[in-house]
């Protein structure tokens, strides 16, 4: 996020106040407050594409231009749902999301001396990364574990996966 804010100043862009500022998350919304000095909304219950969609400030936006900026992997959920609502937008991505890969194998062998059981997974990319870098050997253990995701979409990938159990 930093890296974006940089970007965006030194690209002469300014937050302007006539504008509305939504983010995905708390976290996101409360640096996005700090660095544009301008009110953000964010989803309370869910923070995630769907949630902001389902804003009341998200549902009459016909007419109005959407810069959406995310990372280069971002969903294409709310530019989708921008076309399906007649919204004109954009997307900029301003940040990179890479995964770390050194040394997994070694911290599921880890994980499996210490007995864990139940792995909470909190995104996709996390979700496909623990499959991709698990060696076979690894992968037996994953099948074996209790995922506990935060939604719908996780889940149906990591059944997708054969990583769900029920």
């Amino acid at each position: 996020m930093d890296y974006a804010a940089k970007t965006l100043v030194d690209t002469g862009f300014h937050f302007r106040s006539d504008l509305k500022y939504f983010a995905v998350g708390q976290r996101t919304a409360k640096y996005l407050t700090e660095k544009a000095e301008q009110a953000v909304i964010y989803p309370i219950e869910f923070e995630n594409s769907e949630g902001v969609l389902a804003l009341p400030e998200m549902q009459n936006l016909t007419d109005k231009t959407i810069l959406i900026l995310r990372a280069d992997s971002g969903r294409e959920l709310l530019a989708e749902t921008a076309v399906l609502r007649g919204q004109l937008f954009n997307i900029w991505s301003v940040y990179r999301r890479e995964p770390v890969t050194d040394d997994i194998p070694e911290k599921i062998s880890l994980c499996k001396r210490l007995g864990v059981d139940t792995i909470v997974i909190t995104s996709s990319e996390i979700l496909r990364s623990l499959y991709e870098q698990a060696k076979a050997d690894c992968r037996a253990w994953l099948f074996e574990c209790d995922l506990v995701v935060v939604s719908r979409r996780i889940a149906k990938i990591a059944k997708t996966n054969g990583l769900a159990r029920r």
